[in-house]
């Protein structure tokens, strides 16, 4: 029940996991050439030269062989391949080797010289201290049997011509090892040079990706120091437009609008750059009502399914307020679309409060989840569809989470199956409105808080200036204002806490965050802690009044069809998590079920604070 949000691809064939797998079967194919060449030989010497050997005992190590290499035909596909799997296999390879010289003649054998292939091998596919480990145990190997072995008893006519055959044994061995490795080393060193290959590739993303991310970094910063200008210009704009002066002079109201069209042109050029880095701002992150925010996703989802019946109820979800924007959007779109997947006869939508937590319900009535999928929802790129899917059901699970709830999948018996997606909801406050409101504003740009000062107090507001949260607890004494404009990122703290002491000393306050340094993370908790909307610089006093006169959002805003980026819900999921374990790495990337050395480079190249 997961499709897949965006189309990726499977992995390139010259990862480092897949050139130590095709390294280890191309072993498991020199392992069946020595049981095949191991047996013919046994026989021949035995049946056809007359030469004696204990047969059953040197079979008996060919069977031990065989078996092993079908062990590990059955485990290679099923995990990855570590060098001391590589290893372990040789150390096999020629321990069978050894016993086989061991009933042959020993160190006479003139098929010793076969030792050489696993050590040559070993030096090409293994680090140097296992390499080392693997000439000592050959070196004791061969000195051993020098000592101690079965040594061949020769028919008669075969001892005058001993020399001779001593001679063409070894002429046989030395053919042998020369086209052993020759096949098959060209065919590992193919497989290294993909491997260096795409190791150059991942560098040269790694550099790509740290550029990305600087360039991330800049416009951050871009974003926090332009906001506060334009900020200013555009309540100084949105007041000249009031003037009479202004509104009498045809030619001067013309380019008052022009200049402010322009200064939301910065602000949409700011808005792309932070999007086309991967930290896209938290300007569409907003207070609204549950009820009327379902209500817009079911009517847009049905219109884009209409073959697909729609069962949708949220009567019991009245009065849930719940802080939306894309994200929230995509996540419930992504539930529905697997349900339709699953049940193209039809899915069910519901909503409803349990223990004040908003819980929305995708049911269809398909096959339901297996038990392996139950334990894997909500992981990434984990699906029963193979590779590109499970990223739908990833980014629902991380929104969750952000905004307090989770994601839960359940099969329920004589019911359809179903995804519970549940995050923390707070009640839609209504106060009476008053002649000239109190308000407070929490702005450390002297500047800018003079100009709004002015531009409120014009419309009729009681204003006054806190710099920090020292002086607003100071303000707070004397008087509690009914609404409040907060700066998200202060010269000495952030918002954030202003926000808490505001909304603790009353709840029904309207609290609007004002900031230039936006993310979708910091939308979330501001709205958690109490603020009833969440607006980007450039905003003038028209948007912050807009944004007061509607705490409880607008039933009617359009969707936008720009979703979150990936890499951004992404790297939220690895902090979380990384908090949630103590930054233990191991336990952290067991729960995304991604490898570790994965989240180790990801974090490389990112590093948590």
């Amino acid at each position: 029940m997961d499709a897949p949000l965006l189309a990726l691809t499977r992995r390139a064939a010259g990862t480092l996991e897949t050139a130590a797998a095709e390294n280890m079967r191309q072993l498991v194919q020199l392992r069946w050439i020595a049981v095949a060449g191991q047996t013919a030989t046994i026989l021949l010497v035995h049946f056809v030269l007359r030469v004696p050997l204990p047969v059953v005992e040197m079979l008996g190590i060919v069977l031990v062989l065989a078996f092993a290499n079908l062990l590990g035909m059955i485990a290679l596909p099923r995990h990855r391949v570590h060098d001391g799997e590589i290893m372990v296999a040789l150390l096999l390879d020629m321990a069978a080797l050894t016993l086989q010289l061991y009933f042959s003649g020993g160190a006479t054998n003139p098929f010793i010289s076969l030792y050489l292939l696993q050590v040559v091998l070993g030096a090409i596919l293994l680090p140097s201290a296992a390499v080392a480990v693997l000439v000592a145990a050959t070196a004791l190997s061969y000195a051993l049997l020098s000592l101690s072995y079965v040594p061949l008893a020769l028919p008669r006519g075969l001892l005058t011509d001993s020399a001779d055959l001593f001679a063409i044994g070894q002429w046989v061995g030395f053919i042998m090892v020369a086209s052993l490795l020759v096949l098959f080393i060209t065919r590992i060193s193919r497989n290294l040079q993909a491997r260096d290959a795409n190791v150059a590739d991942l560098r040269q993303h790694a550099a790509q990706e740290e550029g990305i991310v600087r360039m991330g970094l800049f416009a951050s910063g871009a974003a926090h120091e332009l906001g506060t200008p334009l900020g200013t210009l555009s309540v100084i704009l949105a007041d000249w437009r009031r003037m009479p002066a202004i509104l009498d002079d045809s030619v001067l109201a013309t380019e008052v609008e022009e200049m402010q069209a322009e200064v939301q042109r910065c602000k949409a050029i700011v808005s792309d750059i932070l999007h086309s880095a991967g930290q896209p701002r938290g300007e569409a992150m907003e207070s609204r009502a549950a009820g009327p925010f379902l209500d817009a996703v079911a009517e847009a989802w049905q219109a884009a399914h209409p073959q697909v019946p729609l069962d949708y109820a949220r009567d019991k979800a009245e009065g849930a307020v719940v802080a939306v924007d894309a994200a929230l959007r995509q996540a419930v779109w992504n539930l529905l679309d697997n349900a339709a997947e699953a049940s193209p006869a039809g899915v069910r939508l519901t909503a409803e409060i349990e223990d004040r937590m908003l819980v929305i319900a995708v049911s269809d009535w398909g096959d339901g989840f297996s038990p392996e999928a139950l334990a894997k929802v909500g992981k990434l790129y984990q699906s029963t569809k193979g590779a590109g899917h499970g990223v739908g059901l990833f980014l629902a699970t991380n929104v969750a989470r952000r905004l307090g709830g989770g994601l839960e999948a359940s099969n329920r018996v004589g019911a359809a199956p179903r995804c519970a997606w549940c995050c923390r909801s707070r009640f839609a406050r209504r106060r009476a409105e008053m002649d000239g409101p109190s308000l407070v504003l929490v702005e450390d740009d002297a500047i800018f808080a003079r100009t709004l000062q002015r531009s409120f107090e014009r419309r009729g507001y009681r204003v006054r200036i806190a710099a920090d949260i020292g002086q607003l607890e100071t303000l707070l004494e004397a008087e509690v204002p009914e609404r409040a404009v907060v700066d998200l990122k202060l010269a000495t703290s952030s918002g954030l806490p202003c926000i808490q002491m505001l909304h603790a000393r009353d709840p029904a306050m309207l609290i609007v965050v004002l900031t230039g340094y936006a993310s979708i993370s910091t939308a979330v908790e501001a709205i958690k802690l109490g603020a009833c909307h969440y607006l980007v610089k450039p905003s003038n006093t028209d948007d912050i009044e807009a944004a007061f006169e509607k705490p409880a959002g607008d039933p009617d805003a359009p969707l936008t069809s720009r979703a979150s980026s990936i890499k951004t819900h992404e790297w939220e999921m690895i902090n979380e998590t990384l908090a949630a374990t103590g930054f233990n790495i191991s336990e952290t990337a067991r729960r995304l079920g991604m490898h570790r050395r994965t989240l180790a480079r990801k974090l490389e190249k990112r590093p948590v604070k």
